[in-house]
């Protein structure tokens, strides 16, 4: 069964703040004094559905990582 949450379903469900959900899809850019690095995601891509509208970006994430995350 295919299930799809938002970051806010998602987030709800194993009571994370939405940031911290973001930043499992997404990974983040750490800034140092010399040099950014990007930290690589924690959430594989391919249980990422990632749907853009205009300018706006819109992650849905299968409900199948919810065991892996727990």
């Amino acid at each position: 069964m295919n299930i799809w949450l938002t970051v806010k379903e998602l987030s709800n469900e194993l009571q994370y703040s939405e940031q911290y959900v973001r930043y499992l899809i997404a990974g983040r850019s750490r800034k140092y004094g010399d040099r950014i690095r990007k930290e690589s995601p924690k959430i594989n891509e391919k249980y990422i559905r990632r749907i853009t509208n205009g300018r706006r970006v819109k992650y849905l994430i299968h409900s199948s990582i919810l065991e892996t995350l727990k």
